[in-house]
């Protein structure tokens, strides 16, 4: 799991409440989502609790994100979302943003794949 300063993504952060809990644990967070009206709910959930995230509209299949600067993913019902053929997209994303080390959380994955965590 992350450490203290660690750089969060959450990828599909919708409203933000997975991202605005990363900040307030201390954790720098970059929220990630395709929808502007879900990315503005988060800011003022954000503003509201006094917590700076960095939020940021795109999609897990071309992340605004510099190679090897994330310490941490997490995932809360996106992967499940995305289509089988571009899951290659997907995970090659994740694998170019992460850092040595770094590490992957995929929650709320499809009831169909017998999972409900991977942790990659």
């Amino acid at each position: 799991m992350p450490k203290k300063n660690s750089k969060v993504l959450d990828v599909g952060c919708g409203g933000g409440i997975d991202a605005i809990f990363m900040a307030q644990c201390g954790f720098s967070v970059v929220g990630i989502d395709v929808s502007i009206a879900a990315l503005r709910i988060a800011e003022k959930r954000a503003q509201k609790v006094h917590v700076e995230v960095n939020w940021c509209r795109g999609s897990v299949l071309k992340l605004p994100i510099i190679d090897e600067s994330i310490d941490f993913v997490t995932d809360r019902g996106l992967f499940h979302l995305v289509e089988d053929s571009d899951r290659h997209f997907y995970a090659s994303e994740l694998y170019r943003i992460l850092k040595n080390k770094g590490c992957i959380l995929i929650r709320g994955a499809s009831e169909e794949s017998g999972h409900d965590n991977l942790i990659l």
